[in-house]
């Protein structure tokens, strides 16, 4: 939804709880190019994660599933479901068939379920390929688009394990080194678009 904070406005995730409470509210972090930078939209500024009774919640919108830092900083602020309401990942249109490709968008949506220990809800505009994927990357419900919507039981504690017999989140991410990853911050590899906001 499009949100107004005063003067500004958001492309905006609002979680709503089972009782009509705001639970949670995700402002956009990577705009499209076409349609949100140029009409004014404002990105967001952080990947917050909300407490609700079915567990730990955090969302992308659209364009930033595209980022793969996006679903990483979801995970590591401690979320066990990560929502993905979008249009549809531009990598998985088919560069041969110049159409969209639901293999190429299972991949897509599967390694940022495993690479972060997320279950991922994906709600697509167009229906077909909104999916629910657990945490090790199975496909738990899929929608073709002949449906209006889909549902899945999910276990939270459903998580890979390690040989050492901890979870893999645990075990991955212990092994990380952000140190190390300072590439990702330096002026020439930030992106053009809004290196300002």
């Amino acid at each position: 939804m499009l949100e107004r904070d005063e003067d500004a406005v958001y492309n905006s995730a609002v979680l709503i709880g089972p009782d009509g409470t705001v639970d949670g509210r995700y402002r956009k972090v990577h705009l499209a190019m076409a349609g949100e930078i140029d009409t004014g939209i404002l990105p967001g500024g952080d990947f917050p994660v909300f407490e609700t009774e079915i567990g730990r919640i955090g969302c992308n919108i659209c364009m930033d599933s595209s980022v793969a830092e996006s679903s990483r900083i979801v995970g590591l602020n401690g979320a066990d479901f990560l929502l993905l309401p979008i249009m549809g990942d531009f990598r998985a249109w088919h560069p041969k068939e110049g159409g969209f490709d639901p293999d190429r968008f299972k991949a897509i949506m599967r390694v940022r379920a495993m690479d972060n220990q997320l279950c991922v809800v994906v709600a697509r505009n167009r229906a077909q390929a909104s999916c629910i994927i657990d945490h090790v990357g199975d496909i738990l419900a899929w929608n073709d688009g002949d449906r209006d919507f889909i549902q899945a039981r999910v276990r939270v504690d459903n998580r890979y394990r390690a040989p050492s017999g901890g979870s893999y989140r645990g075990v991955n991410w212990m092994q990380r080194r952000p140190h190390l990853y300072q590439a990702f911050a330096v002026e020439e590899n930030v992106g053009t678009l809004l290196t300002n906001a």
